[in-house]
């Protein structure tokens, strides 16, 4: 891989996104309606159904939540790296990540809930429950509501922090030009990342992994993380491919897209390595209370989409995305960028929903609308973020280097 540097002039008017007032408008609109339905939908539900809401609820959240810490991740690795190809697409990523403290922050009503001792979709937060498994009983203290609520208002300090540093910066350099941004940048990347490890593993251990509090895996933030990325870089394929018609053209081409592609074919390998390393170490080790959590995942309907997840999530993309051409095709991009985050919605579908009925898969209409609900929100955030701003970093001293970069 190489690139060539030159100099580059960057019409800031060109670059400049517009306001999407009425797109922020249309996004605000099915968010607010998407969150009113699932609750009349609660409502009429006839069994558990505000039980249900919660757990449609977390996965919508928490699907936006991936989606921005890969974005995050994707910044700081940027500056960690000094990388030169990613400085023309990194704005659109801090964009992304600008949605993050508000989709964390949506899953507060459930955090209050289980604080209040609610424990419809946390069981240890249930003392009756507790008293019946001593398993269980032994975690609570760390699982426990206090504790809970502390580290939450933890992680959604870091994220919202480092997001609106890095943010900050970015813009910063936009008016003054000052080199030195992007030194400092560079500077605060480690214990950034350093941070970000720590906050995503614990919280895919609270959200995800304690909704069955007996299993246990010490491999699943390094999971989380997995499908967080390659969901991540999809999204910031779709936005470049979107982005390239107006306000980035000329600016993003096929050479930026092959490095995005590489990475969508690096971790959805990446992926499915840590998946199965999880699966076989618990196979062989053959613990009752952590065997049972694949056994749920097993039966009935949940068998079937664990097939389609190894297939749909792994050997297919996989695949797909193996030749030069693919990912270097905006056509094959976009189709496999677009499969690649049903199929994260799905693998997240797989490690909640069981925790609310593992013998069935019901009609999505809850989720479906959770989702559309939490996805107008983050839309609208983002968009906000975006608005009037240049969707390039266009004083940033590697971007020269960005633009002339060549795959080779």
């Amino acid at each position: 891989m190489s690139s060539h540097t030159s100099e580059v002039n960057v019409d800031l008017g060109a670059v400049q996104a517009p306001s999407f007032s009425s797109t922020r408008k249309i996004a605000l609109i099915v968010g607010v309606a998407g969150a009113l339905g699932a609750a009349v939908l609660a409502a009429v539900e006839e069994d558990g159904g505000f039980r249900h809401l919660q757990f449609s609820w977390l996965l919508a959240c928490f699907y936006f939540v991936t989606i921005g810490l890969g974005a995050l991740f994707f910044v700081l690795l940027h500056h960690l790296t000094r990388a030169g190809w990613s400085v023309v697409v990194r704005r659109l990523s801090e964009h992304v990540m600008s949605a993050l403290p508000v989709a964390t922050l949506l899953m507060l009503p459930l955090v209050i809930a289980t604080l209040m001792g609610n424990g419809d979709l946390f069981q240890w937060a249930d003392q009756e429950f507790l008293e019946k498994s001593h398993l269980v009983a032994g975690k609570t203290g760390f699982l426990n509501g206090g504790f809970f609520l502390i580290r939450f208002v933890v992680y959604l300090v870091i994220w919202a922090g480092l997001a609106r540093y890095f943010m900050k910066r970015s813009l910063a350099q936009d008016s003054d030009g000052d080199a030195m941004h992007t030194v400092i940048m560079q500077r605060r990347s480690a214990p950034g990342m350093l941070l970000f490890a720590l906050s995503l593993t614990f919280a895919s251990f609270d959200f995800i992994m304690s909704l069955d509090a007996a299993w246990f895996s010490t491999m699943f933030g390094v999971y989380t993380f997995g499908g967080a990325f390659v969901s991540f870089m999809s999204i910031l394929g779709l936005i470049a491919l979107r982005a390239e018609k107006t306000s980035l053209k000329g600016l993003v081409n096929e050479e930026h897209y092959h490095d995005i592609g590489k990475l969508m074919f690096a971790f959805i390998f990446f992926w499915g390595y840590i998946a199965f390393s999880q699966f076989v170490l618990i196979w062989y080790a053959d613990i009752p209370e952590e065997t049972l959590w694949f056994e749920h995942r097993w039966e009935g309907s949940f068998g079937i989409l664990s097939m389609v997840l190894i297939f749909g999530h792994l050997f297919i993309p996989f695949l797909g995305l193996l030749s030069r051409h693919s990912k270097r095709s905006r056509k094959w991009l976009k189709f496999w960028a677009i499969w690649i985050l049903v199929m994260h919605a799905l693998d997240l579908y797989w490690l909640i929903m069981p925790s609310f009925d593992h013998h069935h898969i019901h009609f999505p209409l809850m989720e479906v609308l959770c989702w559309l609900s939490v996805a107008g929100i983050s839309i609208y955030v983002a968009l906000g973020s975006a608005a009037n701003k240049p969707l390039v970093p266009v004083k940033d001293p590697r971007l020269a280097e960005s633009l002339a970069f060549e795959n080779i």
